[in-house]
């Protein structure tokens, strides 16, 4: 029945992401660009047929509006992808940018939201690009983004007078150029942060001149470009609202406005990738589940080092973690682990998992050796079960972020896998023991006080803000490591050290691939 059930899993799998990759290649024109400076993007263009390979481009009169659309921190183009779709469909020309340090772009991330210079320097030579294509309406710009990219926006609105609009998507908390952002939009979600969605209704009450302005209702004239207006989306969260169908309603009958343009037929908002990426995750979550039996099958049978302890485990786990964020409150002893946010992660749980280590050497008499006993046996198993994990989701990431690491992240990757493994193999020693339901029990718990402990650091300003925003997306990885190693231990108890591989290699990937990095 099992071998069955994975068959099928397999086969919807390669079917979604045969249609993923039918939609990806078609919808809407499209083609990879670089810019001024190395800055990777994509040209997302209306109409039927393929502009790029006729022979002459269309007549000035005929180009469509320009957005240049910018993505949040951790975030890159694919992230912003439905949302550029939807705007080309509608009638506009999008170019879409990984900002420096992000995605593709190979330039170092600078960290300088003091002065904006850096990413303003981004969106600046997109706005070149967009100033000289023969494929857009150089005179109509319009800059939207979200989160980070809200503030890039922002920064750029307020020094390029030649924009026509501004979209400020969850973010932008301060004005700081030489010129007033034209027909600026805030638009923020139900669910986001309450320091975001109150500075986003403070600056739009600024720049309407009054004390408060009232939600979804527009200050100012689109004629002279003076039109504000901040809206909520209800139900979405600070992740959600970049596909959600209501944010990008508002966000096209904005750019209409603010562009002049005439709509010849209703909004049309359609991604058909979502549910072809929708559907090979789900195939993925089954399938994952196999590639833990099969990683259990050929690792070794675990051997019982007496070192766990179960529920009350949960007491260590949770004492290491309080312990490690003490170790990165004051200083970043991972710092050289160049991906900026995930060198505080690596560095506290990097510093648990050596107190860990040394806590149950001491207190428990078992040597450090015993431990890591199987690495050599484990390693192989494990390197097998990851590179299989790895070509399942790299084809789905299309839709939500690059998985496929760039040399200098592979080289990250490495390094933080390196330092968090003690904290995963303690981890698991610790928590996964006895029955099959009561160990997964033990281990989800374990899971949720990592994310208690962030938000937790986050809250108390010990870790970055930013680990808030990105928890749901945490916890979702979580549930797909915790399949994967339940799978492993129901075949003979499985290898616990290959499972503590297989998930530091995971979350290092993960982090390696979507935090910015410094080199």
């Amino acid at each position: 029945m099992r071998r069955v059930v994975m068959a099928i899993a397999l086969a919807v799998y390669l079917l979604a992401i045969w249609r993923l990759t039918v939609d990806e290649n078609g919808g809407v024109p499209h083609a990879e660009l670089e810019l001024r400076g190395a800055v990777p993007a994509t040209l997302f263009l209306p109409g039927p047929g393929n502009p790029f390979f006729q022979t002459s481009p269309p007549p000035p009169d005929k180009r469509p509006p320009a957005v240049i659309l910018v993505h949040g921190f951790g975030g890159d183009r694919a992230l912003m992808s439905t949302l550029a779709r939807w705007m080309a469909t509608n009638g506009y020309g999008v170019i879409s940018i990984d900002l420096r340090g992000h995605g593709a772009n190979r330039n170092p991330f600078v960290n300088d939201f003091v002065r904006n210079n850096a990413l303003y320097r981004d969106l600046e030579a997109a706005a070149e690009y967009a100033r000289n294509s023969p494929y857009l309406d150089g005179s109509r710009i319009i800059v939207a983004g979200h989160s980070m990219g809200a503030i890039a926006a922002l920064a750029t609105a307020s020094r390029d007078p030649n924009l026509l609009g501004a979209i400020m998507i969850s973010g932008g908390f301060r004005l700081d150029g030489p010129n007033r952002p034209p027909n600026a939009l805030f638009i923020f979600a139900q669910r986001d942060p309450e320091s975001i969605r109150q500075t986003s209704m403070a600056i739009a009450a600024q720049l309407a001149g009054r004390d408060q302005v009232e939600l979804g209702k527009t200050a100012g004239e689109f004629a002279n470009r003076s039109a504000v207006r901040a809206i909520e989306i209800p139900g979405e969260n600070h992740l959600s609202i970049v596909t959600s169908k209501a944010a990008g309603a508002h966000i096209i009958e904005w750019l209409d406005a603010s562009t002049g343009f005439a709509r010849p037929g209703p909004i049309v908002l359609q991604d058909p990738r979502r549910r072809a990426a929708a559907f090979a995750f789900a195939a993925f979550l089954v399938l994952v589940s196999g590639v833990g039996t099969m990683v259990g099958r050929l690792a070794p049978a675990a051997e019982t080092l007496e070192i766990g302890t179960g529920w009350p485990g949960l007491l260590w786990i949770a004492a290491a973690l309080l312990a490690g964020m003490f170790a990165v409150a004051t200083s970043q002893p991972a710092y050289f682990v160049s991906l900026e946010v995930a060198d505080v992660q690596v560095g506290w749980l990097g510093a648990a998992g050596v107190l860990l280590v040394l806590a149950y050497a001491l207190r428990r008499k078992v040597s450090i050796r015993s431990i890591f006993a199987d690495l050599k046996e484990s390693i192989l198993p494990a390197a097998f079960g990851f590179a299989i994990i790895y070509a399942l989701m790299v084809p789905i990431s299309v839709v939500f972020h690059r998985l496929a690491p760039t040399p200098e992240r592979l080289g990250m990757a490495t390094l933080a896998a390196f330092l968090i493994l003690p904290f995963f193999a303690m981890f698991e020693l610790i928590l996964r023991g006895g029955a099959l339901i009561e160990s997964t029990l033990q281990a989800s718990a374990g899971r949720g006080l990592i994310i208690v402990f962030s938000l937790l650091g986050a809250l108390l300003g010990v870790m970055p803000f930013v680990l808030i925003l990105i928890l749901p997306s945490i916890a979702i990885m979580f549930i797909m490591f915790e399949i994967f190693a339940t799978s492993v231990y129901s075949e003979r108890g499985g290898s616990l050290l290959a499972i503590a591989l297989v998930e530091s290699a995971w979350l290092a990937w993960i982090l390696a691939a979507t935090m910015p990095i410094r080199i």
